[in-house]
């Protein structure tokens, strides 16, 4: 049978129909609309962050992706990983911290923190103290890391506190500083994996320096004239004083008066230095009642002034004292010829305890 030319377009035409129909949808307007390609997956990892212990291994879940996944560490030493499916193996092969990355056929990159650990956090000897620190002595004290990752760091939250440690023996050295107040402070202790532990510390104040041990130095000195004085540094320098007839430059004060006795020196010391210069020292001491043993009540003058190109240096202590340990004059020894004492003194502004003592001879 032949078929007419008419026939022909109409079979045509069904057949465009058809192809046009099998490649879109009608948009409900009477014309098609092609089909969309399905949008790429976000990449998404059931955790993103791994904890696992060196030598062992671990793994993530790939949630939701493109498919064809692998994954590399950025820091093999640390972690290896390897991929099967959907699932993520990650093997420990040293202690820290490292990433991992993840991609898929569609260049789609997810990424996860790994930490592979000897043992997870850090374990102190102890993790809380109290001390008792006489202000303005700074003193150490030890606590010691029994078991964490290394690579440790210090932070502390109070600048009268530090720490410095010995990674041979894992001991932690403690500086605190005595103040005037009682405060608390935290050294934050961290590893390389990124584990971190708190020491909290209660430091109280002192003002006790002349304790026992303190005063030995002062007792076994055979010096016949002595005395310490004081300075910004809390406990004084030495002055190993000559015999009052000897020096024309020292000024002594060793008398008895009507309340009791007064000790100290005033030194001019601007012999030999260049003109324009003046140093001197000035202490005197007057202690109340007699020269027995124990605490006294008195006054400190205490002075020191310093010029030199212009530049000056001074301070003026002059304040009175009692039997506290605060401020006080304290006879530590008496054999009827010789006297031996300690000062202390409480120095508002600087919120330390100044120390110094003396040797002097008995004033009948």
């Amino acid at each position: 049978m032949t078929m007419n030319m008419k026939s022909r377009y109409f079979i045509a035409a069904v057949l465009c129909m058809g192809l046009m129909a099998s490649c879109g949808k009608e948009n409900g307007k009477g014309s098609i609309t092609p089909d969309k390609p399905e949008p790429d997956k976000a990449l998404e990892l059931s955790a993103p962050k791994l904890e696992v212990k060196s030598g062992s291994t671990a793994t993530l879940t790939i949630n939701n992706g493109n498919g064809d996944y692998s994954a590399f560490s950025l820091e093999n030493q640390i972690a290896t990983v390897k991929v099967d499916g959907n699932t993520v193996t990650v093997t420990g092969a040293g202690v820290g911290k490292t990433e991992l990355v993840i991609t898929d056929k569609k260049s789609m990159v997810a990424r996860a923190q790994v930490i592979s650990y000897k043992t997870q956090g850090i374990t102190l000897s102890e993790t809380t103290t109290t001390q008792e620190i006489t202000v303005g002595e700074t003193r150490s004290f030890k606590a010691t890391i029994t078991d964490g990752n290394g690579g440790y760091d210090f932070k502390s939250d109070n600048n009268s506190v530090t720490a410095q440690f010995d990674e041979a023996t894992g001991e932690i050295t403690i500086y605190a500083l005595g103040r005037i107040k009682p405060y608390d402070a935290v050294i934050t202790i961290s590893d390389k994996c990124g584990y971190s532990v708190d020491y909290k510390l209660t430091i109280n104040p002192s003002f006790a320096y002349w304790n026992d041990e303190n005063k030995k130095e002062v007792l076994n000195s055979t010096a016949k004239f002595y005395y310490t004085v004081p300075n910004f540094m809390g406990k004084g320098f030495n002055m190993n004083c000559v015999d009052k007839k000897d020096d024309p430059a020292y000024t002594y004060y060793a008398a008895k008066t009507s309340g009791g006795y007064t000790y100290g020196y005033k030194r001019d010391a601007s012999a030999g230095y260049p003109k324009g210069t003046v140093r001197y020292y000035n202490l005197k001491l007057t202690i109340n009642g007699d020269l027995s043993v124990g605490k006294k009540s008195g006054h400190i003058l205490a002075q020191y002034y310093f010029l030199y190109a212009g530049e000056s240096l001074w301070w003026d202590l002059n304040f009175d004292t009692d039997t506290n340990d605060r401020n006080m004059i304290e006879i530590i020894y008496n054999d009827g010829k010789i006297i031996k004492g300690c000062v202390t003194y409480f120095d508002e502004e600087s919120e330390a305890v100044r120390c110094m003592y003396f040797i002097d001879s008995v004033v009948d």
